[in-house]
């Protein structure tokens, strides 16, 4: 896996995990202790590389599936009650 095909999955986790906090009923767990704001709720998803394991599917089928390092692949993303991730 080079490095454009990992930026490409973080990217898409990312996409999937704002989509799924867009329809997350955050606002109102914050608003019953008082709290509001953007950006009051920041959440953190790591992809630990040490643990891949490819499979042969289209997005893996050239020949280079070294993986850059073992290290672990953090995604920050604050939480927006308009869109779920937002920069």
């Amino acid at each position: 896996m080079n490095s454009q095909t990992l930026q490409q999955l973080q990217d898409e986790i990312k996409n999937e995990l704002s989509q799924s906090l867009m329809n997350a009923n955050f606002e109102t767990v914050l608003e019953k202790y008082g709290i509001s704001g953007e950006k009051v709720l920041k959440l953190e998803c790591s992809i630990d590389l040490s643990q891949i394991q490819i499979k042969n599917t289209e997005n893996s089928s050239n020949k280079s599936l070294l993986i850059p390092g073992n290290h672990i692949v953090k995604l920050d993303c604050d939480w927006c009650p308009c869109c779920g991730c937002c920069e």
